[in-house]
C-alpha cells in the first residue's frame, strides 16, 4: 500500500488528535514532528516512533515528507505554510485556516503558485449526520431553505485561557468563542445553507477577565439564497451544552446535536426513515466538547487525514480546500466587523 508521509508542526493540544489520526490511517505515516521545545518534542517523537525537528524550517526541507500538517496557534499558521509550499510540500492546516482573510489569501496563493494541495481541517464535515444532511439539502429533500442556525453554548474556565498566553488574543487566536470554538458550526452552516451575504452581530466578554476577545456573541444572517439564519457562540455558558445545528426548509429539515441527527422531518420522509435515523444516531460516534476541549471523537480527523492522503496519492481535490476553509473566516471577520461598528456588514467573497 502506498503511504503518504506526514510531518506535524506545533505540538499543542490539537496536535495529539492529529497525530493519533495519522497513526490510525493505513495510507498515512508519521515521519517527524517539529517543536522548538526539545524536551516536549523529543518526548512526543519517542512516544510516536517518529523523529523530532527543532523548527518547521528544518522539517519542510526533509525529502522524506510529503505533507506538512500545521497545528500551531491559529495566528501562526501562515509562516510554516509558506515555507512548506516553497519546499514543494502539500499543506494541511488545523482550523481556522488563518485569522484574517489577508493571511488566508496569502496561504492559498502560495500553494497555488507552488502547485501543491492545501486543505483546511473541518473534521465535522466527515461525520455521517452532517454528510446525510448536506446530501438531503443538495437533493432538495427539504425544499426551499428558509432558515439555518448554529448554536455553540459552551463553557471554558478562566484557567483554560490562562494556560496559554495566545488564547483570547486577536493576533494569535484571531478572536474568541466564534473564531476558536464555533468555527466548525459556522463552516457547517454555510456548507449546508450556502453563501452568507450579510450579517449583524453583538459580541462581548462577559464571564472572563484578561481577554482581548469575546466569550459571548450572537448574530443574525441573510444568505445569498434569501434564507435567514442565526449564529450563537459562547464560552460563558456554564456548565456547557451540546452544540446544535438546525437546517429548515419549506418541505422539511434536520436538527443535529454534537454532529448527530436528533430530528429528521420532511414531506418526503416517512416515519420508518425517521425511526431508522433515531436508531442509527442514538449510538453514533461523536463527542461533547461543551466543557472540555479535548473531549472529542477522533473519527472526523481520521477520515479527513485519510481523505488528504488520497489527495496526494491520486492528485485530486481535497474534500475541504483552502478556498473552502476561507469561507468560515470570511463570515467570522464580517461578524466581528459588525460587532465593532454596530452596522450590518457584507461578507467578502
Amino acid at each position: 500500500m502506498t503511504q503518504v508521509a506526514f510531518g506535524v508542526v506545533g505540538l499543542g493540544a490539537i496536535a495529539a488528535v492529529h497525530i493519533d489520526a495519522i497513526l490510525r490511517v493505513p495510507q498515512a505515516r508519521l515521519v517527524a514532528v517539529a517543536s522548538r521545545d526539545p524536551v516536549r518534542g523529543q518526548a512526543i517523537a519517542s512516544d510516536c516512533g517518529c523523529e523530532w525537528a527543532g523548527s518547521y524550517e528544518e522539517l519542510v526541507l526533509r525529502d522524506d515528507i510529503d505533507v506538512i500538517d500545521i497545528c500551531t496557534a491559529s495566528g501562526a499558521h501562515l509562516e510554516p505554510a509558506l515555507a512548506a509550499a516553497a519546499a514543494g510540500k502539500h499543506v494541511l492546516v488545523e482550523k481556522p485556516l488563518e485569522v484574517t482573510l489577508e493571511r488566508c489569501d496569502a496561504m492559498i496563493e502560495a500553494c497555488e503558485r507552488s502547485g501543491v494541495h492545501l486543505g483546511g481541517v473541518f473534521q465535522s464535515r466527515f461525520y455521517d449526520g452532517n454528510i446525510l444532511t448536506h446530501e438531503a439539502v443538495a437533493s432538495g429533500r427539504f425544499g426551499r431553505l428558509v432558515h439555518g442556525a448554529a448554536y455553540v453554548d459552551w463553557w471554558r474556565s478562566q484557567e483554560y485561557y490562562d494556560q496559554a498566553d495566545w488564547r483570547g488574543t486577536w493576533r494569535l487566536d484571531g478572536g474568541g468563542a466564534v473564531m476558536n470554538q464555533a468555527i466548525h458550526q459556522v463552516d457547517l452552516l454555510q456548507w449546508m445553507m450556502g453563501q452568507v451575504e450579510s450579517i449583524f452581530a453583538f459580541a462581548d466578554c462577559l464571564a472572563h477577565h484578561g481577554l482581548e476577545v469575546e466569550d459571548t456573541a450572537v448574530a443574525v444572517l441573510r444568505f445569498a439564497n434569501g434564507a435567514l439564519g442565526v449564529i450563537e457562540a459562547m464560552t460563558s455558558a456554564y456548565p456547557g451544552y451540546a452544540k446544535r445545528l438546525e437546517v429548515h426548509g419549506d418541505q422539511g429539515g434536520a436538527i443535529l446535536e454534537d454532529d448527530k441527527i436528533v430530528s429528521w422531518q420532511g414531506l418526503q420522509i416517512a416515519k420508518a426513515e425517521q425511526e431508522a435515523m433515531h436508531r442509527r444516531f442514538s449510538t453514533a460516534a461523536g463527542g461533547d466538547a461543551s466543557a472540555d476541549p479535548m473531549a472529542i471523537s477522533h473519527v472526523g480527523h481520521e477520515r479527513q487525514i485519510a481523505d488528504f492522503a488520497e489527495v496526494v496519492i491520486h492528485n485530486r481535490r481535497p474534500a475541504v480546500t483552502g478556498i473552502d476553509a476561507r469561507k468560515a473566516v470570511a463570515i467570522i471577520e464580517a461578524l466581528y466587523n459588525s460587532a465593532r461598528t454596530g452596522l450590518v456588514c457584507q461578507v467578502c467573497k
